[in-house]
């Protein structure tokens, strides 16, 4: 008995090796299958701009595993066709059906959101913040204007809009090459019907800048506006004169270094400059004595004082009229 209990466990153990050995070579042989598997996916041969109608000459299929392939890849040719990108794609990049817009839709205009404007404002390296500023970012936009009041020119800075939205820069949609050294002509953001026609009357008294801002941070500053006394009062209380700084100057004096001492001479340096005055109305009077005509330039003290003088015409004293032409 004990001999055939032996033989009988010997012969249990080796059927489930065997079973054993058999299931791991169709699971094996399952996974390479699987690993094997591919599908086409449409790859970009060349960089692609939003906006454009996708060629055949742009893109290729391209066969991936399954396993490594995105999600949502575009795999057959129906899927592309009469579309174009809403984002930018580079050589080598899968396209995905999230990057295609809408069949037969190729023009930005179909991205702006009804009852809104896209204003264009040129712009240089200083006034775009060096070049930092992409598509969808938030901007507050400035304007620095000359202003004359009672005789004196003065500067002011105002804040025009507070967390606008870049639509484009130029005529890309999505994020630039902010390592190149061009930098961009124009800046196009989204407004409202009623902020078009304020950028364009900020347009015409000075320059415009932009400040870029957090995407997430929302709030309205409302800034104060800023002029040439203000300034001059600010700067004045944060260099130490606080007999001239306005009552509530919330800066802290410091001690001044010989590098602030410096700077605050020069701005604290007067130029002496000849006031700004009014011209003074003048009455031109022609006078005629002894045949002689004189024209003289008299200042009236009172404008509205000649458009309540009656004169007559009269014929010059010394001169004898000139005959009539026969």
């Amino acid at each position: 008995m004990k001999g055939k209990s032996i033989v009988m466990l010997a012969v249990a153990l080796g059927c489930g090796l065997v079973a054993m050995i058999g299931v791991q070579q169709v699971l094996s042989g399952d996974k390479k299958e699987a690993a094997k598997k591919t599908m086409p996916v449409l790859i970009a041969l060349e960089e692609i701009s939003p906006g454009i109608e996708i060629e055949d000459s742009m893109v290729t299929f391209k066969e991936m595993p399954m396993d490594m392939m995105p999600t949502d890849a575009v795999t057959s040719a129906d899927q592309y066709v009469n579309r174009g990108l809403r984002t930018r794609a580079f050589p080598g990049t899968p396209i995905v059906q999230a990057m295609l817009g809408e069949e037969g839709v190729f023009s930005a205009s179909n991205e702006i959101p009804s009852g809104m404007r896209v204003a264009a404002i040129s712009v240089t390296a200083k006034t775009a913040v060096a070049g930092f500023v992409n598509p969808h970012d938030r901007v507050d936009i400035q304007v620095t204007y000359k202003r004359r009041l009672k005789g004196v020119t003065t500067e002011r800075t105002k804040t025009v809009l507070e967390y606008i939205e870049v639509f484009a820069v130029d005529k890309q949609r999505d994020m630039i090459d902010n390592e190149s050294e061009s930098i961009y002509k124009n800046i196009s953001v989204l407004v409202t019907p009623e902020q078009v026609n304020l950028l364009r009357l900020a347009e015409s008294k000075g320059d415009l800048n932009f400040s870029l801002r957090h995407k997430d941070d929302d709030t309205q500053e409302q800034v104060a506006d800023i002029d040439d006394e203000y300034f001059d009062a600010k700067v004045r209380a944060l260099f130490g004169e606080d007999d001239i700084a306005p009552e509530d100057a919330d800066y802290v004096n410091p001690e001044l270094t010989g590098d602030q001492q410096d700077i605050r001479n020069s701005i604290n340096e007067e130029i002496d400059e000849e006031p700004v005055t009014e011209p003074i109305p003048t009455w031109t009077i022609v006078i005629y004595h002894d045949g002689e005509k004189t024209v003289e330039d008299v200042p009236l003290s009172d404008p509205n004082a000649i458009d309540n003088i009656d004169v007559e015409p009269t014929e010059p004293q010394g001169t004898e009229p000139e005959p009539a032409a026969t």
